[in-house]
């Protein structure tokens, strides 16, 4: 648990993170977007596009009802996306 949560305190926008799998290989995604939420707040669940959502659960002692999450979007190695 404290190596997922140094990660996501480090973890900032235009950050890339490449997953691996044996199904699909390798795909690099590039960190768009990252807050915290409700545990309630089901709507930063939805996509309107290819990417990937993290939800970070358990909260933590200070906010235990709130989630980090980071949305990220496919990117081809090297590339890099600026979002306005």
């Amino acid at each position: 648990m404290a190596s997922t949560l140094a990660l996501t305190d480090t973890l900032a926008t235009e950050n890339t993170l490449t997953l691996r799998n044996n199904v699909a290989g390798v795909n690099h995604y590039q960190v768009i977007d990252r807050g915290v939420v409700d545990v309630y707040a089901i709507e930063v669940l939805g996509q309107r596009r290819a990417g990937l959502t993290l939800v970070l659960l358990g909260g933590n002692e200070e906010n235990p009802d709130r989630r980090l999450v980071i949305h990220a979007i496919p990117v081809e190695p090297g590339e890099e996306v600026t979002e306005p």
